[in-house]
């Protein structure tokens, strides 16, 4: 037809009167099939329009033109790949390399996932992608959905594709959209691999009572900033404490019940993490209800029972803070 997915021969097709007219084109070549038909027939090298006149001449008539215009659709006309999980992505706004469509830089963390999307824009709904990692870096691409539209009478596909990545060092990965097995389109990936910042040992405060308590965690490099933020449960504004590798977390409350606190630390270099913990301000007040006398099978109470003389609860009045061993009745 008049448009064609890239290069290579388009051809138009037109009737002529009389039958034995002669028709010349200014490109390509007209062929004659007989009955009046013309066969106009053109080989388009770059991707685009192009016009071309036809003439034709019969003796005893006039002179009669027409034109025609055969396009190269381009196949892939744009492509993106961005990171939509694990990591994040920005363009290089530097020089591009030769045979180097696009470049961007992409930050994840060491021993995690990182997933690329790559999207393709164009006139073929036969572009595959290639995924090609440097070492350092690895990826398993997946191949994922095609889907057409319509855009000023002309058919546009969207392919989609991911890749999953990870890495060890960080580098480079090199994303393909190809027709036919021709490369239309390269996108260079480059990798930059995080060890992440390492929180451990997240102890969070409890206490009984609405008032301050303070949990303590362990971070590393012992430059790594770190802030606390409130992620669930009851009010309480935290905030940060300690210096070096010890840090801590004080919060206070107005009522009992639980908190979660989250933590996040960054430093230069690394990956950014976090951890939650949940602090808790407990309602252990005294019973205020008498358990009574325990008899031989005659009467059951039931109550809380501690010898934690800073938590007071229900308690036998017999039990020793320092006897753990004895057992005594409710009295």
């Amino acid at each position: 037809g008049r448009s064609i997915v890239g290069t290579g021969t388009a051809s138009d097709h037109f009737t002529v009167l009389p039958t034995d007219a002669t028709c010349t084109p200014t490109a390509g070549a007209v062929t004659d099939p007989g009955g009046g038909r013309r066969i106009l027939s053109a080989n388009l090298t770059a991707p685009g329009a192009t016009a071309i006149t036809v003439t034709c001449l019969r003796v005893g008539y006039g002179t009669a033109t027409a034109a025609s215009v055969l396009t190269a659709l381009t196949p892939v006309s744009d492509v993106t790949v961005e990171a939509t999980a694990g990591g994040t992505c920005g363009f290089f706004t530097g020089p591009l390399e030769p045979g180097i469509d696009r470049r961007i830089v992409c930050t994840m963390t060491r021993d995690a996932k990182m997933t690329l999307t790559a999207e393709a824009i164009g006139a073929s709904s036969q572009v595959i992608f290639g995924w090609a990692a440097a070492t350092g870096v690895r990826v398993v691409p997946a191949l994922g959905g095609l889907e057409a539209s319509v855009v000023r009478d002309e058919v546009v596909f969207t392919r989609t594709g991911t890749g999953a990545v990870s890495c060890t060092t960080g580098g480079d990965i090199t994303v393909t959209a190809s027709n036919w097995g021709t490369v239309h389109h390269t996108t260079k990936v480059s990798v930059t691999c995080e060890p992440p910042v390492e929180i451990a040992d997240y102890t969070p405060g409890t206490r009984n009572g609405a008032g301050a308590m303070t949990g303590t965690f362990s971070v590393a490099p012992a430059t790594a900033k770190c802030k606390a933020r409130h992620a669930g449960g009851i009010a309480g504004r935290p905030s940060e404490g300690g210096t070096g590798t010890s840090r801590t977390v004080s919060v206070t409350t107005t009522a009992t019940g639980w908190l979660d606190i989250e933590v996040e630390c960054r430093n230069a270099g690394y990956a950014t993490s976090s951890a939650t913990a949940r602090f808790r301000a407990d309602d252990d007040a005294a019973c205020t209800t008498d358990l009574g006398t325990l008899g031989h099978g005659r009467r059951t109470q039931y109550g809380t029972l501690s010898q934690d003389i800073t938590r007071p609860r229900c308690r036998s009045f017999r039990r020793d803070s320092a006897d753990t061993e004895s057992a005594y009745y409710v009295h």
